[in-house]
C-alpha cells in the first residue's frame, strides 16, 4: 500500500511538472506570435525602426512572459489617436527634419536637437518662411556659410539677406498634429490569448 501510494506521489509530481513545462512553452510561443503581429502591425504603420522596437522577456518559472516596446510614446500616440498642441506656452509645435543633428547624450543617443540648440550648433538664427498653403512655418539654415549671427532683429535681417544662401530644411511648425489610430493591439492580444488557450488544452488534453 506505501509503495503505491509512494508511486501514484511520483506520479503526480511529473505530471505536474509535465503541466507546468507546457504551460511556459505554450506561454513563451504565444508572446512570440503576439510580438510579430504587433511588430507587423506597427511596420505597415510606422515602419521597420519602430516595429524592431517591440520586445519580448520571457520567465519560464512564472509560467509568463512580457511583451513591450522600447518606444512607448510613439505607439501609445499611434494606439489612441488624438491631437497634440503646445503645452510649453509656444504658439507651434516643432517637428524636425531628418536633417536635424542629434544631440550628444552618450554613445547611441537618437534624441534629436530642438530649434535653440540647432541655432547654437549652427551659430545663426533660424531662417523662417511659410509653407505653400501658408499653414505652417519652414525653419531653415544656412549651410553655406556659418556666420556668427548678430544680436536681435538685425541679426535675423543679416540670416535672411545672407547671398548664396544654401538653405537646409531642418523643422517645420505646425499648431497642432492629429493622429490617427493606427495601431490595434488589443485585438492582436485577444487573438494570441484564444491561440494561447487551444494550445494548451491540446498539448494537455
Amino acid at each position: 500500500m506505501i509503495a503505491t501510494l509512494e508511486g501514484m506521489d511520483r506520479a503526480i509530481r511529473e505530471e505536474i511538472a509535465r503541466v507546468d513545462r507546457v504551460s511556459a512553452e505554450m506561454i513563451r510561443e504565444g508572446a512570440e506570435g503576439l510580438k510579430e503581429d504587433l511588430r507587423q502591425m506597427t511596420r505597415r504603420a510606422l515602419g521597420h525602426k519602430v516595429a524592431n522596437a517591440w520586445r519580448g522577456k520571457n520567465y519560464p518559472e512564472d509560467r509568463a512572459s512580457l511583451v513591450y516596446t522600447r518606444a512607448p510614446e510613439i505607439i501609445d500616440l499611434n494606439m489612441r489617436g488624438g491631437t497634440i498642441v503646445p503645452v510649453t506656452g509656444s504658439r507651434y509645435l516643432a517637428i524636425p527634419t531628418d536633417k536635424v543633428p542629434r544631440k550628444r547624450g552618450g554613445r547611441g543617443s537618437k534624441a534629436r536637437m530642438n530649434p535653440f540648440e540647432v541655432e547654437a550648433h549652427f551659430n545663426q538664427d533660424l531662417i523662417f518662411k511659410p509653407s505653400r498653403n501658408r499653414r505652417a512655418w519652414l525653419a531653415f539654415v544656412d549651410t553655406g556659410a556659418r556666420r556668427k549671427r548678430g544680436s536681435g532683429n538685425r541679426g535675423k535681417r543679416q540670416a535672411r539677406a545672407a547671398a548664396k544662401q544654401t538653405l537646409v530644411h531642418m523643422f517645420t511648425f505646425v499648431r497642432s498634429v492629429t493622429a490617427r489610430k493606427t495601431i490595434d493591439p488589443d485585438a492582436s492580444f485577444q487573438r494570441w490569448k484564444a491561440l494561447t488557450k487551444r494550445m494548451l488544452e491540446k498539448e494537455l488534453g
